[in-house]
């Protein structure tokens, strides 16, 4: 649109229907946090071995415009596959897909939700590179407004203006969650 966005499609019946389902399982959360880094891990039961995730959001140097009426600092987030099995690259395959996406996504809008509480309106940033990525956190900020009360998410278009504010990310996709 006009401000630079770019629209992200309405979540399809089937995903609504499911949504509910979604997240009311989460599993448990462990948070530890400093002035500017609030990070949750969590495990997901798996065979052969347990998968074990971080989702993390740190403080960025960008400066928020006052009229966005949110935390005038930047939160970027990441996940991380921190599992130690031997030969395991880090992704969020495990956690999204393997029979475990909703209790990985409903954990993720968990952690999401207690961040947002713990920080008062934050601007969240993050950015995908891979397409399968893209695709995941297309997928992930649909389900943000109607999971996370006050909160929207956004798929940025690649524009000059998202570009100085945000910062050259690498390419890729940008996306951001605000109030």
């Amino acid at each position: 649109d006009c401000r630079g966005r770019t629209r992200v499609p309405m979540i399809s019946f089937r995903e609504h229907c499911q949504l509910e389902e979604a997240f009311t399982n989460p599993l448990p959360i462990k948070v530890t946090s400093s002035p500017r880094t609030w990070r949750a891990t969590f495990t997901v039961p798996a065979t052969p071995h347990d998968k074990t995730y971080e989702i993390e959001f740190n403080a960025q140097g960008l400066k928020i415009p006052d009229e966005l009426k949110t935390t005038n600092v930047a939160w970027q987030l990441s996940f991380a596959d921190i599992t130690n099995a031997p030969g395991m690259p880090p992704s969020m395959y495990g956690v999204t897909g393997g029979g475990h996406a909703f209790t990985g996504f409903a954990t993720v809008i968990h952690a999401l939700k207690v961040f947002v509480r713990t920080r008062n309106r934050p601007f969240i940033v993050f950015t995908a590179k891979e397409a399968s990525r893209q695709k995941l956190y297309d997928r992930f900020i649909r389900l943000v407004a109607p999971a996370v009360p006050g909160m929207h998410g956004f798929k940025l278009a690649n524009t000059r203006a998202s570009r100085e504010v945000l910062g050259d990310r690498g390419g890729g996709s940008s996306y951001v969650i605000v109030p």
